[in-house]
């Protein structure tokens, strides 16, 4: 099987899209984005983050501890609380896009946040 090849923020900024057409098709699972969108090879558990970190486990995903909705945590997305778990069993059309958007933001709020760090070190290394 052809695998990917990315960096973390790949992962993330894939991540995002995919997400963001999840909250514009409610209705449609992640295999119909890559279908519908003709992406080929599907990453592991049609994920890019599952993909990116292949082997290394959950522990290692950017979003690990963070799946959790404002009022429950969840440390992975097979987590019965996580957004992904919520996602997976709304039975309403905009409680689908709320947790689709969700999972998009908490993947901007990351990639927001190692923007921070990058940009910090850069100031630290002179």
């Amino acid at each position: 099987m052809e695998k990917f090849q990315m960096t973390q923020r790949e992962a993330l900024e894939k991540t995002i899209k995919m997400w963001d057409w999840m909250a514009e098709h409610p209705g449609m699972d992640k295999l119909d984005y890559f279908l519908e969108e003709d992406i080929l090879p599907i990453p592991h558990n049609a994920c890019y983050l599952c993909e990116e970190i292949d082997a290394r486990g959950c522990e290692n995903c950017p979003l690990y501890g963070r799946w959790g909705s404002s009022h429950l945590e969840a440390a992975t997305c097979l987590s019965a609380s996580s957004l992904y778990s919520l996602w997976g069993q709304a039975s309403r059309p905009g409680a689908e896009i709320r947790y689709a958007k969700a999972i998009a933001a908490r993947c901007r709020e990351i990639l927001a946040e190692m923007e921070t760090k990058r940009q910090s070190a850069m100031l630290g290394g002179r």
